[in-house]
Order: C-alpha cells, then structure tokens, then sequence
C-alpha cells in the first residue's frame, strides 16, 4: 500500500516537501479547503530568523517574529485594524506549537500553549477563506504540522474529533468505523456544511441514508444522501442537490449545489440519539 501523504489537504504554492514537513521559503502553504466562523489554527512551526504569518478570512492575520520589531506580536483583525503586543522572540530554528483562536467574541494567540494575546473584538467578519501560512523578508520557515478546526459545536452533544485539514497520516475513515448503538439510540455522523449563500450550519447523518439539519427535533424523511466511493450526494427536500467529493482521509467534502455554488463541509463527529 502507498503511504499517506500527510500533505494531500494543502496548496503547496511550489514549496518543498523534506521528510515529514514542508519547507516554506516563497508564497504561501495553504488549506484546499475553505473556513469561515469559529476556528482554531494549530502549527507546529520553526523560523531561521523571522515572520510566521498565519492568515484567515478577511483580513485576520497574526505574525511571529516581525520583521520591524520581533519581541513585538502583530494581529490583525477580520475588520483590517490592527494591534501590538510585547512577546518574547522565537528563537531561530527552534520548534514552536503556535495556536490562533478566533472565535466571535474573544480572540487568542497561544505559544506552546501559553496565552501571549487575547482580546474581545468589536467587529466580527468571517467569510470562506482558506487559512495560509507565509513567510517574508527572506526568512524560511519549516512546518511539521498544520491543523484547522471547527469551533463550532456544543461540547455537550458530541464528541469532538480534528474534522478536517490535518497534516499527518490519516486514520481510518470515520464513516466507516464500526460501532455498536447502545440499546434504543442511533448513530449518525455531524457535518458542519458550508455555503457561500448561508451561515454554516451543521447537519446530522444516520446510516439508514437520511439526514436532517442539526437544530430539528424530527429528522425529514425527505432529505436523503448516498455515497459511492469518494462521491457523496446530499439531497434536499426541496429538489435541491449537492454533489460533494470526500477526501482521502474522510473529514472533509468538496463540491457544489445545483446552481454550481461551491460547497465545503467538514466532519464534526458521531453521536447518539433516541429514535
């Protein structure tokens, strides 16, 4: 069997692939696939001299190591002001777990898990966007690994599992995953779907070829979804369809509705509920 490229998920925009990271010395590494809402960005990350640049929707963008001024950590908000804060340096080529968490009501930048920034935003935009890191000023910088997810969710309801563009070996598709419903409960599978026409918005999958939107009491026996292979239909009460691709490693779909608006969705979890 050939091995799983850990990097399937991202645009590599010609930079190379050394061993098990990604070499960024120009342009940007960037998620094929598109975010908007409530997201945390994770990236295991090392610099030769200066500037990690994270970037989201909008104009939201966070920098390491500025050029200018490297004790000093630049943010930029989805609304295009911007903002300082004093931090230490990163030191040259050396590993970091760098996280940006941007949720509607508070903003956090966390260094090997230690919060360096944190702020509750006036303004709050998200549009789909896929989310890059870059570099500049000629510095190089070398990533082990890259993760988005989705905020989105009620820690209550569901177990919360990486949905989506994760650079490392995938494991086995969870669509296909075995599990036994306790007594008077059926499993189905939450996608967090994402229109450009809509807020995203989750929806539930039983393995009986139905769905229903998440906030539904009673699941619509008129909207259904089938899968052969990597293709993946959803269809709407209303005649609508999406038709979708599911990717290697199972967590995330791509495609379009029947008006050819592109769809994005990425795979929350599983669950239980009574029938």
């Amino acid at each position: 069997m050939a091995p799983v490229d850990p990097w399937t998920d991202f645009n590599l925009d010609g930079n190379q692939v050394i061993d098990d990271l990604v070499r960024v010395t120009h342009g940007r590494l960037s998620t094929k696939l598109t975010y908007a809402g409530d997201i945390e960005i994770t990236v295991v990350a090392r610099t030769n001299k200066n500037n990690i640049r994270l970037r989201a929707f909008e104009n939201a963008q966070v920098i390491w190591n500025w050029e200018v001024n490297p004790n000093e950590l630049r943010v930029h908000r989805p609304d295009d002001s911007q903002v300082g804060a004093p931090v230490e340096a990163l030191a040259p080529n050396k590993w970091y777990r760098l996280t940006w968490r941007i949720k509607r009501r508070d903003v956090y930048v966390l260094v090997n898990g230690r919060t360096v920034f944190h702020e509750r935003p006036d303004r709050y935009l998200a549009r789909l966007a896929p989310v890059c890191l870059e570099t500049g000023d000629g510095s190089v910088v070398d990533v082990k690994s890259f993760e988005v997810r989705s905020l989105r969710l009620d820690r209550r309801s569901f177990t919360r599992v990486p949905p989506a563009a994760i650079a490392r070996p995938a494991p086995r598709n969870p669509a296909t995953r075995a599990k036994k419903p306790k007594k008077g409960k059926v499993l189905y599978h939450v996608w967090e779907w994402h229109n450009a026409d809509f807020a995203p918005f989750k929806l539930k999958f039983f393995v009986d070829g139905s769905a229903n939107r998440f906030n539904e009491t009673k699941g619509n026996p008129s909207m259904k979804w089938s899968r052969d292979g990597q293709a993946f239909v959803l269809r709407w009460p209303e005649g609508w369809y999406d038709a979708m691709t599911v990717s290697a490693n199972g967590r995330e779909m791509r495609g379009q509705n029947q008006n050819g608006t592109k769809v994005n969705a990425i795979y929350i979890g599983t669950n239980l509920d009574a029938k």
